[in-house]
């Protein structure tokens, strides 16, 4: 009679484990709030890009009442909601320039902790041993790029704990028939496309990865998936509608509005179509795919890592195991694929490839 040829996410830690990895998440707590502390003048020039302070500023003029605004005059929808709204009550009560700063910062800290949290239950929950789960939280928590990149002041931190936690939600919903889990994972996703647009990838990748395993038998489910995407969307898109006249962000149609007029400005002046085209094209995708290159390659040399120990410790397992390793891996082609896309999305279009693609990615 073969054992289970997995732990199950169930089994409860033990003492010593939930000491560690609570000390863990203290420690990548601390780091993090010890950055967000940092005097601005330090965190200005360490982490804080000019686009925070478009945060700061919308944030500050809708706590004042004036609306999303930069100027508090002019209404914008370039920003990600979500975030946004989060900051409102740092800059509506706490006191000064720089004190609403080190808040938000703090909430990002917070979040961007429990992000490594939620990578250890995703690693449990697809069947995992605390070994691995713990290990996945230390190289999250630790990792020198995602500990800046959580005190940019954007919603990167945001946006990577809502991508963390949606895709461990559905880990949970996958295997389920019933319909309310998969609207409540709709749900899910629609605030997650609040926190940040482009994380629509994901939503879409999970239903198709629904659709791939249910094939026919998969409508009732991807049409709550979706009907749950969209209720959370309504507010934010009915507002852009009615307050800037258009569906999409201004921040989507700016850099390519650039790009054109670099298009145009160049075929004024002479320059040969072709020519033209090439320079545009060059301009927009090559610093892209130089950045595509460098991610894309730690990510390749760290998907081959896992799959190669993968198949090491399949021959180690008692026989029906090794199935069991293969199918517990099979959901993160969906994560894994969601991301390569949005980061593909951000350098094959006419635009700039986000720091978020890349801690998402890695």
């Amino acid at each position: 009679m073969r054992g289970p040829a997995l732990p199950r996410q169930g089994v409860p830690l033990s003492s010593g484990e939930r000491r560690l990895l609570g000390a863990l998440l203290l420690a990548g707590l601390g780091l993090r709030l010890a950055i967000a502390w940092l005097p601005v003048a330090v965190l200005l020039e360490k982490t804080l890009p000019d686009d925070a302070f478009y945060y700061f500023a919308i944030a500050r003029n809708l706590a004042q009442g004036r609306g999303a605004s930069v100027d508090g005059l002019t209404p914008t929808n370039g920003f990600h909601p979500l975030w946004a709204v989060l900051l409102v009550p740092a800059f509506r009560w706490a006191p000064g320039l720089d004190l609403p700063i080190h808040l938000a910062l703090t909430v990002a800290a917070f979040l961007d902790t429990a992000t490594g949290w939620l990578l250890f239950r995703t690693v449990r929950r697809a069947g995992g041993r605390y070994l691995g789960a713990v290990l996945a939280c230390f190289l999250y928590l630790f990792h020198p790029a995602v500990l800046f990149q959580a005190a940019n002041g954007l919603e990167t931190a945001l946006a990577v704990f809502l991508w963390a936690g949606f895709f461990c939600t559905y880990l949970e919903v996958r295997g389920r028939e019933a319909l309310a889990p998969w609207f409540g994972l709709g749900l899910l996703g629609g605030v997650m496309v609040l926190g940040r647009t482009d994380s629509a990838f994901l939503v879409a990748f999970v239903a198709l990865d629904l659709a791939l395993r249910r094939r026919a038998k998969a409508a009732p489910a991807l049409g709550v998936l979706a009907l749950g995407a969209v209720v959370p969307l309504v507010p934010w898109l009915a507002w852009n509608r009615v307050v800037m006249g258009t569906w999409l962000q201004s921040s989507g149609v700016a850099i390519p509005y650039v790009y054109h007029a670099h298009f145009r400005q160049a075929l004024a002046g002479g320059t040969p179509f072709l020519s033209a085209l090439a320079g545009t094209l060059g301009a927009a995708v090559g610093s892209g795919l130089v950045a595509f290159a460098q991610v894309a390659g730690v990510g390749a040399i760290g998907w081959a890592t896992a799959w190669g120990g993968t198949f090491f410790y399949r021959a180690r397992l008692r026989r029906g195991a090794s199935r069991a390793v293969l199918d517990a891996a099979r959901p993160f082609w969906v994560t894994g694929a969601a991301a390569l896309a949005l980061l593909a999305f951000h350098v094959l279009c006419p635009s700039f490839p986000t720091l978020l693609s890349f801690v998402t990615l890695s």
